[in-house]
């Protein structure tokens, strides 16, 4: 079942990866850069336009959450140095936060929203391993919460919150094996809970009962499912895409409101263009490079698909895409187009 578009939203500016989208206070907030005027501009979205965009003091952006009554986006400042801005549903920025992550970073700082407010997590390299560090945001202070240290940093990880606790997603790099962890107020260890097995992708996505969890097999199958929050299963697996080999998914990002989940991700292909079927050896001496993005909307109710569609996309380009729920619909922002696209489920 493909999903219906039913309008499309033009924005003031031509967003570039990376990009973040969020509703928050009745609209879609989006954070992206602007190459043309050579600045991060913030714009809120809905149904009856977009409204003028607004400069960001970001080289780039990081993140982007909505929690209580703010948006928290992060970034880097022109030199370099991480911050969170903290922002009103005009976009204004009303607190700035130097964040306390020094290089190198394995991963980013990335908020998120605990039920007691805005925390902000971070991964850095430790000589084999890595170490999970996180912050709690007050006004313009970065309250150290805690870290925690890993033997062997994985390419595989994320980070979210499941009501008071923040619970890390970590894929084994020697085994493959997906868990997830939930951290305690100084990010201690609390509970481990297995997921699966031969994972090469995985992503969060927070819930107001808990959070969902989307990985990727070896085998091309793209599967999410709700957890509650004690890491409890309360949803059974569900399928949201499956793709052939030599075909692999990758960029999976998650948009949560209710029971209504939207996958994203891009499904990529090299291939040589001179090689005919069934011709040997196998060898991809000019090889090219398919991107194609997709997005699955998933009734977490009924553990079903809802409808899928292929994201309109130049040749070639690759772009990436960011999506939330508002009102029931399903708003998509595809950096190829410079508009956000309003889905009917």
């Amino acid at each position: 079942m493909n999903l219906e578009r039913i309008r499309n939203v033009p924005l003031p500016f031509a967003p570039s990866p990376p990009l973040a989208a969020r509703a928050f206070a009745g609209r879609l907030h989006l954070v992206a850069a602007d190459l043309a005027r050579g600045a991060v501009q913030h714009v809120a979205v809905g149904a009856d336009g977009s409204g003028p965009p607004t400069p960001l003091p970001l080289a780039y952006p990081m993140g982007l959450v909505a929690c209580r009554d703010r948006l928290v986006a992060t970034g880097a400042t022109a030199d370099q140095r991480p911050v969170a801005l903290h922002l009103d549903a005009d976009g204004t920025v009303t607190a700035r936060t130097p964040l306390p992550a020094e290089a190198p970073l394995l991963r980013e700082p990335v908020p998120v929203c605990l039920a007691d407010g805005p925390v902000v997590a971070w991964e850095s390299y430790a000589g084999q391993g890595s170490v999970l560090t996180a912050c709690r945001l007050t006004g313009d202070r970065a309250e150290l919460v805690g870290s925690i240290g890993f033997p062997l940093f994985t390419p595989y990880a994320d980070v979210a919150a499941a009501g008071h606790r923040l619970v890390a997603a970590r894929v084994d790099p020697a085994t493959l094996e997906l868990a997830l962890t939930a951290l305690d107020d100084r990010l201690r260890p609390a509970t481990t809970t297995p997921v699966a097995a031969g994972v090469t992708a995985v992503c969060l996505a927070a819930v107001a009962a808990g959070l969902i969890v989307g990985w990727v097999e070896t085998g091309g199958r793209l599967l999410v499912r709700r957890f509650d929050t004690e890491l409890a299963p309360s949803s059974p697996v569900i399928t949201a895409a499956v793709v052939e080999p030599p075909a692999t998914v990758s960029a999976v990002r998650l948009a949560a409101d209710g029971h209504r989940l939207a996958v994203l991700h891009q499904t990529l292909l090299l291939a040589d263009p001179r090689l005919q079927e069934g011709s040997a050896p196998p060898v991809l001496e000019h090889p090219q490079r398919t991107t194609a993005e997709a997005v699955t909307a998933v009734d977490l109710a009924s553990a079903a698909v809802a409808g899928s569609t292929v994201l309109p996309q130049p040749a070639g380009t690759g772009g990436v895409a960011a999506a939330d729920w508002l009102d029931g619909s399903l708003l998509v922002l595809h950096a190829d187009t410079a508009a956000v696209s309003f889905y009917r489920t």
